[in-house]
């Protein structure tokens, strides 16, 4: 077990310079910190240093001191090293956001998850930090009880994989790029199995451009961190009104969606739509990100006569034409369905121009441009590749071999009663209600 203390003083210069003299590892030691309001704003930081002491006056003059922020807690490790901090940081924003009680003013610039010496050892004391900083009231919930939440898993703080970073970077970068050309107007899409991460990089995506577009000269950015390389003034201002909104046609996944949102300092709930309200307004967007493409409705399987009205109104607002093929979000207003995918939007929606167009255009094209990104890291499933494939095999009829799925439990039945009583039987032993929801 690796120990650790956790030293605590207010967020003030003065006490900052006392401290930094009170023990050489102050000023010289890998440490995780914690800075927080006690007051009703709820708001908190998490950071690493090697140099709390001259981390914690950065933040004096910086942004942070105007967040009201009023608290620091650093945390100490004897066996701790950057590589650890790093990986600590990492957990702790993720956690406080699963969380929900604080507003996490952390940026999105990209989280650690390396593998480095006795990770698996260290990660277990995580947990003993998080304890004590739950004991300190600054966690309202178990971890298990966090990482079972929507907020949990599909809050943009996330460590991404490899595929997901590379995706990201390409989008931001191409983004950028048409940025500078008012009249661009461009197609990107990210395509992967589900459990990949596709909702991920939306979510990522938007808190990303909405950190760079109101980052300040004077906060501080870990220069090696993912994406700092973006966090320069001159994309600032090509983003500064940037409009952004999320299409997402499934009303549960939109509700989750909404409420990350409503938690995520620089989102908002407003900006995350259904196709309906995006082809109903009058906003010109820049982005629309359109997630669960395949969920994209045609006019003809409305589910009812009112909302089939609104299709068709929406539609010849846009054009004169009205093709019951085409689904929601078409070329006709200005931007076209593709397994979810990024859409700029520049142009009146009354202006834009139709084309013969579908996902296998889309795609196509997207390939063309060198903006199509395939995503294959499964996430939602332990047991990886080789699980799914051997599902897939199954499910095709055919009788493959059972691979080594390691620890993974995976079991086959015909009865539904025993399947049941099984289940139960693993909930009393290790808690599964709320593992055992639509994720």
């Amino acid at each position: 077990m690796t120990e650790f203390s956790i030293e605590r003083l207010p967020f003030e210069r003065q006490r900052v310079d006392a401290w930094a003299h009170s023990d050489a590892q102050h000023t010289d030691w890998p440490v995780v910190y914690v800075l927080d309001s006690s007051s009703d704003s709820k708001k908190l930081y998490v950071g690493e240093t090697v140099n709390a002491a001259s981390r914690m006056r950065q933040h004096l003059a910086s942004s942070k001191k105007d967040e009201g922020l009023e608290s620091i807690r650093v945390v100490i490790g004897e066996r701790f090293n950057k590589s650890v901090c790093l990986d600590l940081e990492s957990h702790l924003i993720r956690w406080f956001h699963g969380d929900g009680q604080y507003s996490i003013l952390n940026s999105n610039d990209g989280l650690s998850d390396a593998r480095y010496y006795d990770r698996d050892i260290y990660r277990e004391s995580f947990r003993d930090v998080f304890e004590a900083l739950r004991a300190e009231g600054l966690f309202s919930r178990s971890i298990p009880r966090i990482e079972n939440s929507d907020l949990f898993k599909l809050s943009p703080f996330k460590a991404l994989t490899d595929d997901q970073a590379i995706a990201i970077e390409d989008i931001v970068e191409g983004l950028l790029a048409d940025l500078q050309h008012p009249d661009a107007r461009s197609t990107l899409v990210v395509q992967g199995d589900p459990g990949t991460g596709k909702t991920i990089i939306a979510i990522f995506l938007m808190k990303l451009l909405a950190d760079i577009r109101d980052y300040q000269d004077n906060d501080d950015v870990e220069p090696d961190s993912m994406f700092a390389e973006f966090f320069t003034p001159e994309n600032r201002e090509l983003l500064r009104d940037l409009k952004m909104a999320l299409v997402i046609p499934q009303q549960s996944l939109r509700q989750s969606v909404r409420q990350v949102f409503k938690k995520t300092p620089k989102l908002d709930p407003a900006m995350v739509l259904t196709p309906f309200q995006v082809g109903e307004s009058d906003a010109m967007f820049d982005l629309i990100l359109v997630d669960e493409t395949h969920r994209l409705n045609q006019r003809a399987n409305q589910a009812s006569g009112v909302q089939n009205k609104k299709f068709r109104e929406i539609k010849r607002s846009c054009s004169p034409w009205d093709d019951p093929s085409r689904t929601q979000l078409d070329s006709d207003q200005g931007a076209q369905p593709s397994p979810d995918a990024a859409h700029r939007w520049r142009a009146e929606r009354a202006a834009a121009r139709p084309r013969a167009g579908n996902v296998e255009e889309e795609l196509r094209d997207a390939k063309d441009s060198h903006r199509h990104f395939r995503l294959t890291t499964q996430m939602r499933v332990r047991a990886g590749v080789d699980y799914v494939e051997y599902i897939r095999a199954l499910m095709r009829g055919a009788h493959p071999q059972r691979p080594d799925l390691g620890d993974y439990d995976l079991r086959f039945f015909d009865d539904l009663g025993e399947m049941r009583r099984a289940i139960c039987a693993r909930d009393r032993e290790v808690g599964l209600r709320v593992a055992l929801s639509h994720y």
